[in-house]
């Protein structure tokens, strides 16, 4: 077990390096964020789709490697990628109850964000 989290744990390093590596490309050609965090969200969400399906047919021994690939370096990558794959399972599922119900996650996140960044401003934080 201690294995797997240390696994882990290096691979989420490497996906938050990739994923700056993407917003600094991105900053360098002088191209809004948003395009760095679609291009990482849709990369993230296809990767992931992929490698779990494609290590459960073919290699099923390697499915101890899905953690560390999944959680860890396409994690920190994105985090897009896990709700992609919940929403996917749930439509597939047809648990239409709880699709509606995670795709909530989406205005309920902004709403939530923009509460956080209301607060802070109410209590006088300004940025530096």
């Amino acid at each position: 077990m201690v294995k797997i989290l240390l696994l882990t744990a290096l691979a989420a390093a490497g996906g938050a390096l990739c994923r700056v590596g993407v917003y600094r490309y991105c900053a360098l050609y002088s191209l809004p964020i948003f395009w760095a965090t679609l291009f990482v969200n849709a990369l993230g969400s296809f990767a992931l789709g992929f490698a779990l399906v494609f290590t459960s047919s073919r290699y099923p021994s390697m499915q101890v490697w899905l953690l560390p690939l999944g959680a860890g370096f396409i994690g920190a990558f994105t985090t897009f990628s896990a709700f992609s794959k919940d929403l996917f399972e749930l439509l597939a599922t047809r648990h239409y109850a709880y699709l509606i119900v995670a795709t909530m996650q989406v205005p309920l996140g902004l709403a939530l964000y923009f509460a956080g960044f209301k607060l802070a401003h109410w209590l006088g934080s300004t940025p530096a």
